[in-house]
C-alpha cells in the first residue's frame, strides 16, 4: 500500500484503510503459511514448532570472513537478492512465496520469476529476478559460467590430448603451442602495457588446455586511491608487478609448472623466436624441455 499523504480522510477512506490494514494483520498471524524450508519461519503462527537440536550429529561452522568460501558457494550466496525481493513487496508490504510463482524466464543460469501477490486489495505480479546485473548482463552468468566451465573443459581437452599423445609416440610427454599478447603494443624500446594475456593449445587436439592473465593494476584499488578511500572487498585483479616485456615468459612459466604439479608432462613447446622465454622455462621448469620454432611467427 502506498504512503499517505497529510490531508483530510472522509469517513469512507478512514474505513476503507483500517479495514485494509486490518485483513493485512490477520492474514499475516492468523493464516498458516507453507513454507519453503520448514526449519525456519518470520510467522508467529501457532502451527509452527521449533526443530529438536538435541540429538544433531555435525555443527556447521559458519566462516563470516568469506575466506574459505569457494566459487560455487559466492554464486549461491547471490541468490540473496531473490531473498530479499521475497522478503516484503514494497506495495503492499506482505511477503511473497515462490508456491504463486506463474512464469519463469530463464537467461543462463539466472532467472526472472513473476510472483503473483496473494493480498486481495493487491493481486500484483511481480517481477522477481534471482540475482545481480552489470549492463543488462547477469553476475552469475560471468562469474560461474566463464571461470568454472572453461576450467572443467580444459581439464578435459587436457586428458584427451595425453591419451592421443600416447596412442601416437607411446608416452605421455606432450608437446602444446604457446603464444601471448599485450593489451598495448610494445615498440621495441617501450613496453607498457598494464595487461597480458597466454594461452597453450594441444598440437593433437587443437584444443585449449591452459591460459595466464597478467595484471598491473586493479581499477577498485585505483580508484579508491583516488579518492582517498579504503577500497571495499573484492577480488583484485593485479597480479604482476614486474615488465611488460616480461609478462610473456612469466606466464609461460607459470602454465608448465602447474602442468606438472596436475600430471601433464609437457616437453616440447612450440612457440615464436623468443630465447628468453625457453631460457627460463629450462631454469625454472625442467633442463630437459624442448623448443620448436613457429614457422608462422615472424
Amino acid at each position: 500500500m502506498g504512503r499517505f499523504r497529510r490531508r483530510f480522510l472522509s469517513c469512507k477512506q478512514k474505513l476503507k484503510i483500517e479495514s485494509i490494514r486490518k485483513g493485512q494483520t490477520i492474514r499475516q498471524t492468523g493464516r498458516t503459511v507453507l513454507l519453503d524450508h520448514s526449519y525456519v519461519t518470520s510467522y508467529p503462527s501457532p502451527t509452527f514448532k521449533q526443530p529438536d537440536l538435541s540429538h544433531f550429529i555435525h555443527e556447521e561452522v559458519i566462516d563470516e570472513s568469506n575466506a574459505n568460501i569457494t566459487k560455487l558457494e559466492k554464486w549461491k550466496k547471490g541468490l540473496g537478492v531473490l531473498t530479499d525481493y521475497l522478503a516484503a513487496f514494497t506495495q503492499c508490504g506482505l511477503p511473497l512465496s515462490l508456491q504463486n510463482c506463474l512464469n519463469i524466464t530463464t537467461c543462463g543460469l539466472a532467472a526472472v520469476l513473476k510472483v503473483l501477490c496473494v493480498n486481495q486489495s493487491c493481486k500484483n505480479i511481480n517481477i522477481i529476478p534471482t540475482g545481480k546485473q552489470h549492463n543488462r548482463i547477469w553476475d552469475v552468468n560471468t562469474k560461474f559460467s566463464t571461470e568454472d566451465i572453461a576450467e572443467e573443459s580444459m581439464k578435459e581437452w587436457t586428458e584427451k590430448e595425453k591419451i592421443m599423445t600416447k596412442e601416437c609416440s607411446g608416452n605421455e610427454d606432450i608437446t602444446v603451442a604457446v603464444d601471448a599478447g599485450r593489451q598495448k603494443r610494445g615498440s621495441g624500446s617501450s613496453y607498457d602495457s598494464l595487461t597480458g594475456h597466454c594461452s597453450m593449445i594441444g598440437t593433437r587436439t587443437g584444443m585449449i588446455l591452459d591460459y595466464s592473465l597478467r595484471s598491473r593494476t586493479c581499477r577498485i584499488c585505483v580508484t579508491a586511491r583516488r579518492m582517498n578511500k579504503i577500497p571495499k572487498v573484492h577480488v583484485c585483479r593485479k597480479n604482476y608487478s614486474g615488465s611488460s616485456k616480461a609478462m610473456e615468459s612469466d606466464m609461460f612459466v607459470q602454465m608448465v609448472a602447474d602442468a606438472r604439479t596436475k600430471g601433464t608432462n609437457i616437453m616440447t613447446i612450440v612457440g615464436d623466436e623468443d630465447a628468453t622465454t625457453i631460457a627460463r622455462l629450462r631454469t625454472k621448469v625442467d633442463k630437459s624441455i624442448k623448443k620448436l620454432s613457429d614457422s608462422s611467427e615472424k
